[in-house]
């Protein structure tokens, strides 16, 4: 049943608490007299229906209504990536004849390895740069809606904005609008080459899911006023490689006046050099024999199927990292956090933070010398005196035991320290406030691992926890509030007010357990990872990554990797 206008007057400005009803009814009994005596309870004139049917950038569009939601799923904002258009920047979108159905989801992008990482349920395809738009079926007539972008994780190698992120919570308990998109992954995504780009035509070169990302953007300021949306209100949100590709947006000149509002879930401000992107994708080509000129080698990528270009840029590895954005002085002028810190990034308010146990100990189990601690810690700091620096804090007498250190260690390199550093700079270097937070639920210790809190954002498994306060509700709370007024607020008086970060006491919001604000002003270990330049400007994901050679993870790609086999 749809809400009426009644519900709407008499609502709570977030549906979360019980206990705020009498003051809210207070407030809204004169607003209710007023509507009564003034409109005659004329809902129309307050209330308005989303059509199902809409005109956007390619054709109509006819999209469906579920539960006071109107969904708009697999809208092209960009043509197919397929035959001519694999490794090009996105090309203009078709036009289509008569009613597209955009009422199911469309297929994801193809994984940078085959079978990928099984964390979306859409068949791949390269025709995949689709958006999916939900809006409230009844919203306020006179104003248009904040809106905000989700940009999906997945390590810049798998993923869609497809059923895993349905936003339906967002949109109710925000009343806002809410897009979700893909862009393409791997080498696809972010294959550089000197072929290619001499290839392409354009002034643009490589960096084709950056490219992606900010053509969906685009696409919202030329059509989501059609959906109610406020294209002058838009905030970008993402996790992990959606939260990394928020560090990439803030800094390319490229995506200025495009969003507003920025909030950062587990990221980094990851970028790979010429050299470096020129080295991996020769790899690539070599694995695969393309040679000649550079349009002989544009020709035999376009000839190999998905799966040969899969396979030869990394093989079947559980965990494939080796590509990012490229620095290529126009997109990426320099580094992002280059950007950042010289004032010269997207300027607007920032919301980051991370969990507090990205990259658990368990994943470090079977670790018990030092000679295999150091031969894990030789992956991130080869040189011997960086590792004798960082072993200063990370060592058996903080941490008791080589799983927790190194777990710690991995989550602080890659996470939390990296997430800390771009706080300061912002902070530092813009008059808008940054938000920080930890997210920590009530949960076993050792469990708010990486991810964790997109299920809390996007689902909302917190009836399931005893002894658990509503964190599903607190963070839509917080999360739609940024999106609104550029502040995390709460309408809850036992919930702490949310500080802006400051780099004197460092303060962040403790998101779970006992809720308050934390003022870490000592933190050793940040302070000496940032010491290290190779930490603190941070280069292809794949050198980072420590687990990739931790006992656990070797053996499960052992045992997966074996499956299939005769």
């Amino acid at each position: 049943m749809q809400p009426t206008i009644i519900n709407r007057l008499l609502k709570p400005t977030r549906r979360k608490t019980l206990h705020c009803w009498p003051n809210q009814i207070t407030r809204a009994i004169p607003i209710l007299l007023a509507s009564i005596g003034l409109l005659g309870f004329n809902a129309a004139s307050l209330a308005t229906t989303q059509e199902t049917f809409v005109s956007v950038t390619g054709g109509d569009i006819q999209g469906i209504e579920a539960e006071g939601i109107t969904y708009f799923r697999a809208i092209p904002y960009a043509a197919t990536t397929a035959g001519s258009n694999r490794f090009k920047g996105p090309q203009p979108v078709t036009p289509w004849a008569g009613t597209l159905d955009a009422s199911t989801l469309g297929d994801a992008c193809f994984p940078g390895n085959p079978g990928g990482w099984g964390i979306t349920s859409e068949d791949p395809a390269e025709d995949c740069l689709q958006l999916n738009v939900a809006t409230p079926t009844e919203r306020d007539a006179a104003e248009q809606q904040p809106v905000m972008v989700w940009i999906h994780g997945g390590g810049w190698q798998d993923g869609s904005g497809g059923s895993v992120y349905d936003p339906q919570f967002l949109v109710n308990d925000g009343d806002l609008t809410v897009v979700t998109i893909n862009y393409r992954l791997g080498a696809f995504g972010f294959g550089w080459h000197d072929a290619l780009n001499s290839t392409e035509g354009g002034s643009l070169q490589g960096n084709y899911a950056l490219r992606d990302m900010i053509q969906a953007l685009q696409w919202v300021q030329d059509n989501i006023s059609a959906f109610g949306g406020d294209p002058s209100n838009v905030t970008i949100f993402g996790e992990s490689a959606g939260g990394w590709s928020m560090c990439n947006l803030l800094a390319s000149p490229h995506a200025a006046g495009l969003f507003h509002k920025t909030i950062m879930e587990s990221g980094g401000c990851p970028a790979m050099t010429l050299a470096e992107g020129q080295a991996a994708m020769q790899n690539l080509l070599d694995n695969l024999s393309c040679q000649g000129t550079d349009a002989e080698i544009r020709t035999c990528l376009e000839a190999a199927t998905i799966e040969e270009i899969q396979l030869a840029a990394g093989g079947s590895d559980i965990i494939n990292m080796n590509m990012a954005p490229v620095i290529d002085g126009d997109l990426l002028p320099q580094h992002p956090l280059m950007m950042i810190e010289q004032g010269l990034h997207n300027k607007g308010p920032v919301m980051l933070g991370t969990n507090k146990d990205e990259i658990p100990g368990l994943i470090f189990l079977g670790v018990s010398s030092s000679s295999e601690s150091t031969t894990l810690m030789k992956r991130i700091f080869p040189s011997f005196w960086d590792r004798l620096y960082v072993k200063l804090h990370y060592n058996l007498l903080n941490y008791g035991n080589y799983p927790n250190m190194l777990g710690q260690l991995q989550t602080d390199v890659y996470f939390r320290c990296q997430t800390r550093t771009i706080a300061g700079e912002l902070h530092s270097n813009q008059a808008d406030d940054v938000y920080l937070y930890e997210f920590r639920p009530a949960l076993i210790p050792g469990t708010a691992i990486h991810a964790i809190e997109t299920l809390y954002l996007f689902n909302n498994p917190t009836p399931n926890l005893p002894l658990s306060y509503d964190l599903h509700l607190d963070m839509l709370e917080r999360w739609t509030s940024f999106a609104t007024n550029g502040a995390p607020t709460s309408d809850d008086w036992w919930e702490p007010e949310w500080h802006p970060y400051n780099t004197v006491t460092h303060n962040r919001y403790r998101l779970g357990g006992v809720l308050l604000m934390d003022y870490p002003v000592l933190d050793a270990g940040c302070n000496i990872l940032d010491d290290i330049s190779e930490v603190r400007y941070m280069g292809v994901p794949d050198e980072w990554m420590m687990v990739l050679e931790a006992p656990l993870l070797m053996f499960l790609e052992t045992l997966l990797n074996g499956f299939g086999e005769e």
